[in-house]
């Protein structure tokens, strides 16, 4: 499907995770920013996961998200 993904990856149990599936950029972007807010409010830096955004599989022009770029 063309869906936008969040990814996670949990630095203590060094898993990788999918956070949820979104049709569009912007609902996915929206996800990524509450997700890396509760990680910072809840997680140590040293262990805190860490969220990404996987763009469509029909995007392959698709920019890469820097952690620290503001949306």
């Amino acid at each position: 499907m063309n869906r936008w993904r969040v990814m996670g990856y949990d630095t203590f149990a060094r898993e990788s995770y999918c956070v949820g599936e979104y049709t569009s950029e912007t609902e996915a972007l929206a996800e990524l920013e509450r997700q890396r807010r509760l990680l910072a409010a809840t997680q140590d830096e040293a262990l805190r996961d860490e969220v990404w955004l996987v763009p469509p599989l029909a995007t392959h022009t698709a920019q890469v998200y820097d952690e620290n770029q503001e949306f």
